[in-house]
């Protein structure tokens, strides 16, 4: 056995499930060093991180922490810059091995290299393992002949000549702390950063989203076992409207922070639900939505600019309205049109939305009726959303605005009728949209339309205490629909790009 003295580097891969970087630590080392850096300074240079996402963060933190001290080991958290602070302790613990688990987003693969070289140029050993995605994007990258694959039908065909995803590891245990040991100081705890007053300065037992999104693997675990106790049982109804609120079994933000496998959601899912193969193409299927993540992961990673419109090869490029009252109104949920108001509110409110009403709020904004740019919605969940993901974020409002993947550009969420197909009875909007909590049911998606008595009754005044509507649904889809035909004709090429015959559509 090798002697090393290691660090393990935290990212993403929050856990010691399913951890293959951490067990080649442990299984190498007679000394491991676990730390997390919050490099500040480079988060903020290339996310938008709003409250509730780095204080979902810090409690994952926290709870990795627990984890690893139940098995024998101590986690360090730093603050500052990542390659000057991984230097630091290299040279004051003596480390001969860095070990963490791959990033794919390019700015962090960037980074990821840069601490290599700098690190294997002082001599330490620098092993990256695949953790955060089922496949490792880079083989899919080579066996699609150094190109990535741009449909979700080619990558899926690229997949199946490199077989399933492999199969999960042993989570770490405290026998492997038997054989290595992690140094802690009797003050170690006063040390780390996340113990500072800006960090902690909110309440727990009064955050609506610290309250429905525990931090960590230890919910995440509770989740994904009440998640396949549900499906087993044939309890998990999609069809519910109480998929729009937050349930003991989401998963998203966990998968997110790599809290939970993702290999072990979709080895456990094929065992459970035995879908088949042809059902796994769609968003919907519970193992499609793990590929899909690897899909936009591996485009991403070999796309240049792919968060932005310009310079972007394969999205259309399209003269957006630029209007900042209309965006500011969409973003504080004060459209006029509950239903979209609703959905923006729960966002604030809680760090998350259902996807069907994530593919609401995001054809509203853009391609359905406001004609405001992808990118500033894209910017707005990037600040809000606890499972804000570089990937998954950027590909998904492309294909919703029908800048990319998505080609069906015709097919429109209604801001009225969508919500009454998903929840007749309206309480979702009531829960959110407490100006209208006392409206009748008949009214409760487009209020505008009761009549004056009635909204006394119901204390809400439309155009006084609840806006009117922003706009014209109508109107602004039919101008909307012959814009994008016109820019989808000159485009041709662009469009093939990302063109897929199989309609994804909810």
């Amino acid at each position: 056995m090798s002697e090393h003295v290691s660090i393990h580097w935290f990212k993403k891969g929050l856990r010691i499930h399913d951890n293959p970087a951490l067990l080649h630590a442990v299984a190498t080392s007679k000394i491991v060093y676990p730390i997390f850096i919050w490099d500040e300074e480079f988060i903020g240079h290339n996310e938008t991180q709003g409250t509730k996402r780095i204080q979902f963060l810090f409690r994952c933190l926290k709870d990795l922490q627990k984890n690893l001290k139940s098995v024998g080991s101590e986690l360090y958290v730093f603050k500052g810059d990542t390659v000057s602070i991984l230097k630091e302790k290299v040279k004051e613990w003596n480390v001969t091995q860095l070990t963490s688990i791959t990033d794919t987003e390019v700015y962090y693969r960037d980074r990821d290299q840069l601490v290599a070289d700098t690190l294997g140029n002082s001599g330490v050993e620098v092993v990256y393992k695949v953790g955060h995605t089922l496949y490792d994007i880079d083989e899919i990258w080579k066996a699609n002949n150094g190109k990535p694959p741009l449909t979700y039908r080619s990558f899926l065909a690229i997949a199946a000549k490199l077989n399933d995803p492999p199969g999960t590891v042993r989570t770490i245990s405290s026998d492997d702390f038997k054989k290595c040991t992690t140094p802690i100081a009797d003050d170690h705890e006063k040390q780390n950063f996340w113990y500072k007053k800006e960090i902690n300065g909110y309440r727990l037992e009064t955050d609506v989203c610290a309250q429905m999104w525990p931090g960590g693997e230890t919910a995440a675990l509770e989740r994904f076992k009440s998640k396949c106790d549900f499906l087993e049982k044939g309890e998990d109804k999609p069809d519910s409207a109480s998929r729009l609120f937050p349930t003991t079994t989401g998963l998203s933000p966990y998968l997110c922070l790599g809290c939970l496998s993702p290999r072990l959601f979709y080895h456990s899912m094929n065992n459970r639900t035995n879908e088949p193969r042809k059902q796994c193409l769609t968003p919907l299927a519970l193992q499609g939505q793990i590929l899909w993540r690897d899909f936009f992961y591996t485009v991403s990673a070999y796309t240049p600019n792919f968060t932005t419109m310009k310079g972007n090869p394969i999205c259309l490029q399209i003269a957006w309205d630029s209007n900042e009252e209309y965006l500011t109104r969409w973003k504080e949920g004060r459209t006029g049109y509950p239903w979209i108001d609703a959905i923006m509110r729960q966002l604030q409110q809680e760090g998350w939305i259902h996807h069907l009403a994530r593919h609401a709020v995001a054809c509203f904004l853009t391609r359905g009726d406001l004609w405001i740019s992808w990118e500033a919605g894209q910017q707005v969940f990037e600040q809000h959303l606890l499972d804000a993901d570089y990937s998954m974020n950027a590909g998904n409002w492309m294909w919703l605005s029908a800048s990319a993947f998505y080609h069906h550009y015709n097919k429109m969420f209604h801001p009225v009728q969508f919500g009454k197909r998903l929840d007749p009875s309206g309480d979702f909007v009531r829960k959110y949209v407490k100006e209208l909590e006392n409206f009748p049911t008949k009214y409760i998606y487009d209020p505008w339309k009761a009549p004056l008595e009635i909204q006394k009754q119901a204390q809400c005044i439309i155009g006084k205490d609840y806006p009117k509507p922003i706009i014209n649904h109508y109107e602004a889809t039919v101008k909307n629909l012959a814009r994008m035909k016109a820019f989808r004709a000159s485009q041709a090429n662009t469009i093939k790009l990302t063109s897929d015959s199989f309609d994804y559509s909810t």
